[in-house]
């Protein structure tokens, strides 16, 4: 076990498949047995003839196993990072929000400036409300640190809500490059 422990941390995938096989503890399954059967049959070098699925399983072997850990850990949510859907219900000690554009139904520019006017028309209430909401949820995560970085340019309207928001010793523009 201390040597499986070893290969996890410093090892290729291949190196552990070989250390699974040898020790037969834990067991390979009959997919990825099948898979190195295979391998061993038609020796080190990959043929042309041999199917895709082979020649990826031929090159995962070559990845660090410790990739399959750090996925592992994001999937299963032990990562820093989370989308601001992700979020609701839970706390952390400091967080970071990017208002970045790309968003097909979020225009936080465009929110900012409702906010500070109050002029919200018909068509656009649908969109405020939901940024409002997800701007809530994003804000009001952390324990103790909150930064907001918008990388979108802001009108004044939007600057201005950001200033009602978090006050103007808060609100720090960068200037362009």
């Amino acid at each position: 076990m201390d040597k499986l422990v070893d290969l996890r941390k410093n090892a290729t995938i291949g190196e552990v498949l070989d250390h699974l096989k040898q020790t037969k503890r834990p067991r390979l399954t009959d997919r990825v047995a099948k898979r190195e059967d295979e391998i061993a049959t038609l020796g080190s070098v990959e043929t042309a003839d041999e199917s895709n699925s082979l020649k990826r399983h031929r090159k995962l072997r070559n990845v660090a196993y410790s990739e399959i850990v750090a996925l592992v850990e994001f999937i299963n949510g032990f990562t820093p990072f989370a989308t601001q859907h992700s979020v609701k219900g839970a706390e952390f000690e400091n967080v970071l929000v990017i208002l970045s554009g790309g968003w097909n139904q979020y225009n936080w520019p465009k929110y900012l400036e409702l906010r500070h006017t109050g002029i919200i028309a018909a068509k656009d209430q649908g969109g405020y409300y939901r940024a409002r909401n997800l701007f809530y949820v994003a804000l009001s995560r952390p324990k103790k640190r909150l930064a907001i970085l918008a990388t979108q340019e802001l009108n004044a309207n939007a600057v201005a809500s950001a200033v009602e928001l978090f006050g103007e010793e808060h609100v720090i523009p960068l200037s362009p490059p």
